[in-house]
């Protein structure tokens, strides 16, 4: 026979628990992957694959296109695209842990239009957006937005689907040119 202390235990005290659980987890795995990124950025003895112009990144943009991959030996840890438009700079980085992508920085800045002239000032951008977006086994864990893109255009995490497939393209495009 279950005693009252088992039922409570068991009934209410489990249950609520579980969020509580996951919350740590949660904390646990965005505090691993910001440490993982960081040595990623630390360390300097890569060889790195850049290619310029590429149709890998899709038609070649008005101010040019980059798509750059850090390697230790044969491994790709990180991938930078760069992405150069009329109206500003959009910056995409993929980091990787056996192929797998568990965080993305994005970046657009625009270009200041000067009145008196009519032109942009292409020479001075300003940062606009800003996405830093924290995945699992390339499920989101969490995502950090700031600023707003120029067409309010959605920021690239919300088609991870496609994200995942362009990743593994261009994995494959810089391998080939290791």
């Amino acid at each position: 026979m279950i005693s009252i202390r088992q039922f409570f235990l068991f009934v209410i005290i489990i249950p609520l628990s579980g969020p509580v659980c996951y919350g740590q987890l949660k904390k646990d795995i965005i505090e691993y992957i910001r440490h993982s990124y960081t040595e990623i950025n630390k360390d300097k003895l890569y060889n790195i694959v850049k290619l310029e112009n590429t149709a890998a990144l899709g038609p070649v943009t008005d101010e040019g296109n980059s798509l750059t991959g850090y390697f230790n030996s044969s491994t790709i840890r990180k991938i930078k695209v760069w992405v150069g438009l009329s109206f500003g700079i959009r910056q995409y980085e993929y980091y990787l842990k056996d192929n797998q992508v568990f965080f993305i920085y994005e970046r657009e800045e625009d270009f200041q239009y000067d009145s008196k002239t009519g032109e942009m000032l292409h020479y001075k951008p300003k940062l606009a957006f800003e996405g830093r977006y924290y995945l699992n086994e390339e499920k989101i864990v969490k995502i950090k937005i700031n600023g707003k893109k120029r067409f309010g255009e959605r920021p690239v995490i919300y088609s991870l689907k496609d994200v995942l497939s362009n990743i593994k393209r261009y994995i494959k495009t810089l391998q080939v040119n290791l």
